[in-house]
């Protein structure tokens, strides 16, 4: 009798077994995916530098700052990037938007139309960098997954309508939890990844389902 299929089944399942619970990493993420909303014509898109989201009335470590201030940098390196070679977008350096930050949640609308219309932008875009964490260990093996969220929104500057926007929260979890995320475990190539890894796929998913970012980039539609 041959018994090379079943010893070979015997070496397979343990295989793809700490496939799952080692190399393979899914990802538990949160906040809808932006609506499609008629826009005008926009032929200059101001994006502004992404920011720390940092709550005057709840104290936050040295640590925290930290991390949200690395986060920030990383954002700005991912739209610069993304936007790398547009015409009708434009990233606004910080030094252009210093001084105007919000004391309040409820003029922040007000604001980013006020510096758009300053910049003589049609629309305008937003990120907030809500979370940043390190990964604790390496690619295959971790105490502590990497994780990230922002928050952004993009505004048509003359009526202040919302164009797009939402949320993206994003913890890496073995991919035994998810077996749903297999594709996107598949193109991490089943490991433990950086935050900024997380930061920079959410950053590019988010903005090529928004048809007004989507366009500015000449891309096709998802």
């Amino acid at each position: 009798m041959n018994r090379r299929p079943a010893l070979s089944r015997r070496l397979l399942l343990p295989l793809f077994g700490s496939l799952l619970l080692v190399a393979g990493c899914a990802s538990v993420e949160s906040g809808p995916a932006p609506a499609p909303v008629a826009a005008g014509p926009v032929a200059l898109l101001a994006v502004l530098p992404a920011e720390p989201f940092i709550d005057p009335d709840v104290p936050t470590s040295a640590e925290t700052r930290e991390q949200l201030e690395t986060g920030s940098e990383v954002a700005n390196g991912a739209l610069a990037q993304y936007f790398s070679g547009s015409k009708t977008a434009r990233l606004v350096s910080p030094e252009q938007v210093a001084g105007r930050a919000p004391v309040s949640a409820g003029n922040r609308q007000a604001l980013l139309r006020e510096i758009g219309s300053n910049l003589g932008a049609d629309a305008v875009l937003a990120v907030t960098v809500r979370r940043y964490v390190e990964r604790g260990g390496g690619e295959y093996a971790v105490k502590q997954p990497a994780s990230a969220a922002f928050d952004y929104v993009l505004l048509e500057v003359e009526s202040g309508k919302l164009l797009c926007g939402g949320t993206f929260d994003e913890t890496q979890q073995p991919l035994s939890s998810n077996l749903f995320s297999f594709g996107k475990a598949a193109a991490r190539g089943f490991k433990w990844v950086t935050p900024a890894r997380l930061l920079q796929d959410g950053l590019t998913d988010r903005l090529d389902n928004c048809a007004v970012t989507r366009e500015a980039v000449g891309s096709p539609a998802p």
